[in-house]
């Protein structure tokens, strides 16, 4: 086991899942509602069959800094349950003729956040592709990942201009991504 990761396994679970794990905890059956934008994490005790379900939520924050950005992007580490900083992200916009362009770059923070990736005015109507090398980022904490990188490709500003929030919860061998899209604000 690599330093820095807890001696148990970890597992994603499905919201339903998840859900369904707690209402039997509490004695109640049937299913309830999911909450969006919620990631449950299963985590294994001694034995694997005992477990306790971990909440993972992104907040999407579009106040002060944020209210000038349109595109943001935030990841998390599902194994340590905590942001994924310096992970490398690659933002690129199709052309015309279908090949993709560079269009911005960055790494994440300690808080597993990129701000300021372009502009409002950067930031027009098209097809764009968000790139987490997720290789990379597994490689420097020890482990072997499954996947090269994650990938989230989308049509933007296509309904008058909006802001994005792309948001990854990465592990060695799965990734889940969601985006959040809302008005600017003034």
């Amino acid at each position: 086991m690599a330093a820095g990761y807890p001696a148990m396994g970890h597992r994603i679970v499905s919201p339903q899942e998840g859900v369904d794990q707690q209402a039997k905890r509490r004695g109640r059956t049937g299913h309830s509602a999911t909450s969006s934008l919620l990631f449950w994490v299963a985590v294994c005790k001694e034995q694997p069959e005992e477990f306790w379900l971990s909440k993972v939520v992104f907040k999407v924050s579009h106040g002060s800094v944020d209210s000038k950005c349109p595109l943001m992007v935030k990841v998390l580490d599902a194994v340590r349950g905590s942001p994924a900083a310096d992970v490398t992200v690659k933002v690129f916009k199709q052309a015309e003729d279908g090949s993709w362009q560079d269009f911005a770059v960055g790494k994440t923070t300690e808080y597993g956040e990129i701000h300021e990736l372009t502009t409002e005015e950067q930031f027009v109507e098209g097809k764009y592709m968000v790139k987490f090398e997720t290789s990379s980022y597994w490689k420097a904490l020890g482990l072997s990942a499954f996947h090269e990188y994650a990938d989230v490709v989308f049509m933007a500003n296509d309904s008058g201009h909006r802001h994005y929030t792309i948001a990854a919860l990465l592990s060695p061998f799965s990734y889940s991504t969601t985006a959040v899209v809302t008005d600017p604000q003034e």
